[in-house]
């Protein structure tokens, strides 16, 4: 079983948290739309897309610090270097934010100047944030990181409720939420391992050497990873910016409630690397087909319970019935979404083939941003969503092929584990053509 690459007591508390953060952005997901109309929902979805971008702002430092420590053991001698790098880390992203903020203060109206403020402190936050988690993780730390995961979603959901008592029906009060979280994520890190992260640093010409060599080594990790999300996040992008606020804001909601189902099996993600590492080259084709197939076996019951909550979504939030056929449309997007960001990112990681990766995606996001372009005058949502599911799936089966070849797993098994993803998947398809079509 896949349980064989992860310690099971990690294992359980983390997917145990990620169930808490299933039920709570459940809750979440119900209360917004409630407080905010399609408009003002069209806002903060849009600050949250940019937001999902704030991670690279590192330039690849905090992905090559953290495949340099996720198979050893820190230790007394290395808090001086992690403090040195963080205060490096805070420089680099502020600088960048400070010129991202500039450029979009400038340029914007006065929506965008209200998006630039929190963006420039929540890049800033974020960053720090995971530079800390990465060495959390690195030290095998995951039932405490699977606390904070937690504890973050309960503190956002208790917030939200705050904000429908008292009637908030404004998107940056939702931004002042984020940052706030952020935070109090930030102080609690701080005051956590304070022995770790406050103390002395060194700023010798040695360290930046070691921070210079970490950016170098995790720029193209970055890179893989930035692309990977321009392919699960184009569609967005492009309705974003081509389309009306209220047609990214019924599109968002879609993929907000699509977005909830990554979460629980997301949760193999943050612990799937560190365990990798200290595997064995020639044993992770093993792991890699169990991860593989359980992935596989999740995507039908994922696409019974899209059409049991198309129920929910007609009968209780009438603002947004729009959204039911993009939101069944973009359900098999989850599959790609979970082989692609779990499975194959991770694995090329590992053996350093990330290079394949940002070749591949680079191709399909402009054979996909150059369809929907095309397709641009028909103004229809619809035709988005199945260009980003075409792309998504020939990407993956790509990616896929290349990574089976590398760790030496047979084109028997490509073939026949893709073949039942695909049969899944046009099942589904021609089932919701008819829902959809009634629709």
């Amino acid at each position: 079983m896949v349980f064989e690459v992860i310690r099971l007591k990690s294992l359980f508390y983390t997917i145990s948290a990620n169930l808490g953060n299933f039920i709570l952005s459940t809750i979440a997901v119900l209360i917004i739309p409630l407080l905010l109309k399609p408009e003002q929902f069209s806002s903060l979805k849009t600050f949250e897309l940019y937001l999902s971008y704030a991670g690279f702002f590192h330039l690849g430092f905090s992905d090559g610090f953290f495949i340099n420590i996720a198979n050893k053991k820190i230790n007394e001698h290395d808090n001086i270097k992690i403090r040195s790098f963080m205060v490096l880390l805070l420089i680099l992203v502020g600088t960048l934010s400070l010129i991202l903020f500039s450029c979009m203060f400038i340029i914007g109206d006065q929506n965008i100047k209200v998006l630039s403020i929190f963006l420039l402190i929540n890049i800033i936050l974020v960053n720090l944030n995971t530079f800390i988690s990465f060495v959390i993780q690195a030290d095998q730390n995951f039932v405490l990181y699977s606390k904070i995961l937690f504890g973050q979603k309960l503190v956002y959901v208790l917030g939200v409720i705050i904000l429908l008592v008292l009637n908030a029906r404004y998107y940056f009060y939702f931004m002042y939420l984020y940052t706030i979280i952020n935070f109090i994520i930030l102080s609690y890190y701080l005051y956590k391992f304070k022995k770790i992260f406050l103390g002395r640093i060194f700023l010798d010409k040695e360290i930046l050497k070691t921070f210079y060599f970490y950016t170098k080594k995790g720029l193209i990790i970055m890179i893989g990873n930035l692309t990977t999300l321009s392919i699960l996040g184009l569609d967005r992008i492009f309705i974003n910016l081509n389309f009306t606020r209220k047609d990214f804001g019924i599109y968002s909601f879609a993929y907000t409630v699509v977005s909830m189902y990554a979460i629980v099996i997301n949760s193999l993600s943050s612990v799937l690397y560190p365990t990798l590492a200290r595997k064995k080259l020639e044993e992770l084709n093993v792991y890699y087909k169990k991860l593989k197939l359980l992935i596989i076996s999740l995507t039908l019951p994922v696409f019974i319970s899209a059409l049991i909550a198309k129920y929910i979504l007609y009968y209780f939030f009438i603002e947004y019935r729009e959204s039911i056929p993009i939101f069944l449309a973009m359900v098999p997007i989850v599959s790609m979404n979970l082989l692609s960001v779990i499975c194959i990112s991770n694995f090329s990681k590992r053996i350093g083939k990330q290079k394949n990766i940002i070749l591949i995606n680079s191709i399909w996001i402009s054979i996909g941003l150059i369809l929907m372009l095309l397709i641009k005058e028909m103004n229809s949502l619809i035709y988005i969503i199945l260009i980003n599911v075409f792309v998504n799936f020939v990407t993956f089966l790509i990616n896929d092929f290349k990574l089976c070849m590398e760790i030496n797993i047979s084109k028997k098994y490509f073939l026949v584990s893709n073949i039942i993803l695909l049969l899944i998947i046009t099942g589904y398809v021609l089932y919701i053509e008819g829902i959809v079509s009634i629709l």
